[in-house]
């Protein structure tokens, strides 16, 4: 029975955690007792014990050598930049079932927010979205609405803060990244796009997509049913905007902020 397995899994990672004394084996007790939380990693790594364990790892390690950008990171914190509609969780689900996470680079103010609290904010989000068993279980594709972006935009993307985003997105994160595509990505973009492609795992390299303005290209992936009318669909942003995961987001402070703790020590 499936309990019978999560019950023996849960277990077994909890047996991993309590073995390994190795540097980074240090995981705060109160999450390793957290059945939900630990479940996060056992169903993206498919019930192998060993490679959530490793996961489980790299999560806390990265919070922990980045304290600048996660001993603040709370729903309170980032708010504000929520507020601003760069970042839209759809409400609906694409075709297979997968989670929708949008990014709309024209309603990012460089006067006002750095890429940390951009990737801040992602982190934040998916956090929450990973809550889900269905999406552990079918992942998230990202899209990224690029109409406005410019060379100042781009110049945001140094060398490590690309390592980091990408360390999320292959293993560094109890998440199945199951697409990335880019719209109305301007031509160039789509150029160094394809420079940036060997960086990726071969897996990812197959899920990373530049559409331009080509919406027929966009919507053999996502079906328009569920997009706002810019991206050629058939809804509103309000409409497309699933506020319900945002207020449970927000209503997890405390959460959060133990979270945060351990990324002060």
């Amino acid at each position: 029975m499936e309990q019978d397995r999560i019950d023996k899994s849960l277990k077994r990672l909890r047996n991993l955690v309590k073995e390994d004394t190795s540097k980074h084996g240090h995981i705060p007790e109160e999450f390793i007792e957290d059945d939900k939380f630990l479940l996060r990693f056992i169903r993206v790594r498919k019930f192998d014990c060993e490679r959530a364990h490793a996961m489980l790892k790299e999560y806390f390690t990265l919070r922990r050598k980045n304290p600048k950008m996660f001993r603040t990171l709370t729903p309170s914190h980032c708010k504000g930049l929520y507020d601003t509609g760069m970042f839209v969780v759809l409400k609906e689900r694409d075709q297979l079932g997968r989670k929708i996470f949008l990014f709309r680079t024209s309603l990012w103010n460089l006067d006002e927010v750095s890429i940390d609290e951009v990737i801040c904010g992602m982190f934040l989000l998916l956090e929450e979205m990973v809550e889900s068993e269905e999406t552990q279980k079918k992942g998230v594709i990202f899209v990224s609405d690029q109409g406005t972006l410019g060379i100042r935009h781009f110049k945001q993307f140094s060398i490590g803060r690309v390592v980091m985003i990408l360390s999320i997105l292959q293993g560094k994160f109890p998440l199945m990244c199951k697409g990335l595509h880019n719209v109305n990505d301007p031509y160039w973009l789509q150029k160094l796009g394809m420079f940036a492609k060997p960086f990726f795992s071969n897996k990812l390299q197959k899920r990373v997509h530049f559409h331009g303005d080509n919406y027929a290209s966009f919507h053999k992936f996502c079906r328009p049913e569920v997009l706002p009318t810019t991206l050629g669909g058939r809804q509103t942003w309000e409409e497309v905007q699933d506020d319900e995961l945002f207020q449970r987001l927000y209503s997890k402070e405390a959460y959060f902020k133990k979270l945060a703790e351990f990324s002060k020590n």
